[in-house]
């Protein structure tokens, strides 16, 4: 498959940036009509690289074993990540490459529903819990989040299909889009992917 983004931004003019080819890896359905058709296309997240031309850009880390989106949920990820324009993401997991929900999680099917970590103000990639307090260290706590570019980048991942996130509470409020989970003080985790998309088949 050959992965396109075209741009959306203020002042981008429509243009259109490759990633590349990347390899898919077809699994059958065992999970119903809530985690895709009867096979579901997998991707590596390890495939996609690094991209930056002008302020069309974004970088990530990954931080998990569990590699695998599937290829909707891979482009909404780059459009939110582009939209916002980062360099310090950190993907926290989604499925296994058989599509299962692994390491504690019971929700991870098919490349659907995964985890992030929160952007820190340093822009270190490192852990945020939110229950703690500190600015800095590794995990800092909520005082050394970047609450502005995190809420931006949770409406990118609204906008572009998650309409569902957990977060704890930190002083008392919550992210942008997010359901109070007291046990997901380290890291967001994005569900309930419905889309609306145009899908441009060459």
């Amino acid at each position: 498959m050959v992965l396109h983004y075209k741009c959306r931004t203020a002042g981008s003019s429509g243009k259109q940036h490759s990633f590349g080819t990347i390899k898919l890896k077809q699994v059958k359905n065992i999970y119903g009509d809530n985690y895709g058709g009867e096979y579901v296309d997998l991707i590596d997240i390890r495939e996609v690289k690094n991209y930056a031309q002008g302020n069309i850009k974004f970088k990530i880390s990954i931080n998990t074993s569990r590699f695998f989106m599937n290829e909707k949920t891979l482009a909404s990820l780059l459009g939110a990540m582009l939209e916002c324009g980062y360099d310090d993401y950190t993907f926290n997991g989604f499925s296994n490459e058989k599509g299962e929900s692994v390491g504690g999680s019971t929700s991870h099917k098919n490349g659907y529903n995964g985890d992030l970590r929160f952007l820190r103000k340093d822009k270190s990639g490192k852990g945020v819990y939110l229950n703690k307090i500190s600015e800095d260290g590794d995990p800092c706590g909520w005082k050394g989040m970047d609450e502005a570019r995190q809420n931006k980048f949770n409406d990118a991942l609204f906008r572009f299909g998650w309409k569902s996130m957990l977060c704890s509470y930190y002083t008392g409020k919550l992210l942008n889009n997010c359901t109070a989970d007291e046990d997901h003080y380290d890291h967001l985790h994005v569900q309930s992917y419905t889309p609306d998309f145009k899908e441009v088949k060459e």
